[in-house]
This record gives C-alpha cells, sequence and structure tokens, in this order.
C-alpha cells in the first residue's frame, strides 16, 4: 500500500494528465505532493496501528501469550520507519517518472534489492557489513520486543524525510507535460 500510494503521487497525474490541473494552479506544485504524503503517513501509520492491534487481540485471545502486548506495540513502533522509508522511496521514484508503474517497479526492486543484500549478510559472514546499508538492518523485530532501538528509529526516520526532501526537490524542476 505504502509503495503504490507513493509510486502513483506524482507520475499518475502526470500519466493520466491530471498534472495539467493540478500543478499549474497559482500555488506552489509542492503543495500537493506535501498533502499527498500526508495522506500516505496518516494511512502508513494506521494499517501498522491496525496490524498491533489484530496483534493485541491475537494475544488477548490466547492465555500462552498474556503479557506480551507491550513487546507487540514495541516491534509496531520500531517497524513504522522502515515502512515510512518505503513509502518515501516510491514517492521519490514517482517525482522522477512519468509513469505509475516505473516507480512502484523501481521502489519495489529498491525494496527487495535491501531485503535481499540484508538477508544475505546475515548468512555470509564476508558480508556482514553490508548489513548496515539496507534500511532492513536497521528493523530487528526480535530485539524490538524488548525495546526500541531509537537511533536506528531515528536513523530510518531521518532517511525517510531525505527522501522526501528529493522528492520535493526534484518535482520544483521536473518538466510535468
Amino acid at each position: 500500500m505504502g509503495i503504490w500510494l507513493g509510486g502513483a503521487a506524482v507520475a499518475g497525474d502526470v500519466e493520466s494528465g491530471r498534472a495539467g490541473l493540478l500543478y499549474v494552479r497559482p500555488l506552489d506544485r509542492c503543495r500537493v505532493l506535501d498533502r499527498r504524503m500526508l495522506i500516505w503517513l496518516l494511512a502508513e501509520t494506521l494499517v501498522v496501528a491496525a496490524a498491533f492491534a489484530g496483534a493485541a487481540l491475537g494475544i488477548a485471545l490466547s492465555p500462552g501469550l498474556a503479557g506480551s502486548t507491550a513487546a507487540a506495540a514495541r516491534m509496531a513502533l520500531s517497524y513504522l520507519p522502515l515502512a515510512w522509508l518505503l513509502g518515501a522511496a516510491a514517492f521519490t521514484a514517482s517525482a522522477w517518472t512519468s509513469r505509475t508503474a516505473a516507480a512502484v517497479g523501481a521502489a519495489s526492486a529498491v525494496a527487495v534489492a535491501a531485503y535481499v543484500l540484508n538477508f544475505a549478510s546475515l548468512a555470509w559472514k564476508g558480508l556482514r557489513p553490508w548489513h548496515w546499508l539496507t534500511p532492513f538492518g536497521y528493523y530487528d523485530p526480535v530485539a524490538a520486543a524488548g525495546g526500541v532501538a531509537w537511533a536506528r528509529w531515528l536513523g530510518l526516520a531521518t532517511a525517510a524525510a531525505v527522501l522526501w526532501l528529493a522528492a520535493r526537490r526534484r518535482l520544483r524542476v521536473r518538466d510535468l507535460a
């Protein structure tokens, strides 16, 4: 959901012709992007909150898991900036292309490549330093059950913000025709 919404943001407008209506009005074109990013941020956060609510319900209905709700909350909270980062990558890809499919494909390819690189870095000792080059290296759900690693959380959230700024910068200078 996060990648598709981001991928369709600017590229979808150009592809459908809405860009000619939305971005020529006497307002900063980044306002349209900012509002879409805010909607996406709220939707992505709501999806993670709903996943936590489902987990909490499952914990409540499973006597053997009593007391695990706080751990599930920490895991969900720790996952949020990773979700934000992947969605921000889609917004950035969307700002660079004129086709939704290309933006979604690029963002998905980045996510898959990062995941595979992270897995390989965990499987082979020679690739261990590469673990920290992927966003998945900063999200450890098992460790998150014991506590949120705030430095990693802030690192992923900052990377997401940098990608958002890159999308805004690209949108300011690109031709939307």
